[in-house]
Formats: C-alpha cells, structure tokens, sequence
C-alpha cells in the first residue's frame, strides 16, 4: 500500500514538474538588428574598393557584373520593404 502511494505521489510530482517546464513563459530573444546601408552607398564603397585593388581585365569586369548584380537586387529589394511599409 505504501509503495503504491509513492508511486502516485511521485508520478504527480513529476507532471507537475513537466507542466510548469513546458507552459511557463519563455524569455523573448532579443536580437541586434544589423545597420541598414544604402544600397547605392554601399555599391558605390565596393567600386571605389575594385579601382584600388586593380585586378586583370577579365576578373575586374567580373567583380563589376557582381557589384551591378547585387546593387539591383538589393535595390529592388528596399523598394518592395518601403512600399510595404506604407
């Protein structure tokens, strides 16, 4: 009789245990959101870094099709958050 007790006993003692971890309230994450660099300043940074460097022929207009890339994505980008924004 005992132990049938303890065993109830333990066995409530346990739910309570698993109710209390899993309903209680969680702490929001907080979350450093990054500085929002202008598209066209940012292009215009990576430019400026593309005529130092100076590379070959082919690698130079490479790097210019991915900075022109980039640049319109992100561009595009910002303009639907904006609009959505409204």
């Amino acid at each position: 009789m005992v132990a049938v007790v303890c065993c109830w006993g333990s066995n409530i003692v346990n739910s309570a245990c698993v109710d209390f971890y899993l309903l209680r309230k969680k702490k929001p994450v907080v979350v450093a959101a990054a500085p929002v660099i202008d598209p066209y300043e940012e292009a215009m940074s990576q430019l400026d870094k593309l005529q130092q460097q100076a590379p070959g022929q082919k690698e130079y207009y490479s790097r210019l099709v991915d900075i022109f890339r980039v640049y319109i994505y992100k561009r595009k980008r910002h303009a639907f958050i904006a609009k959505d924004n409204r």
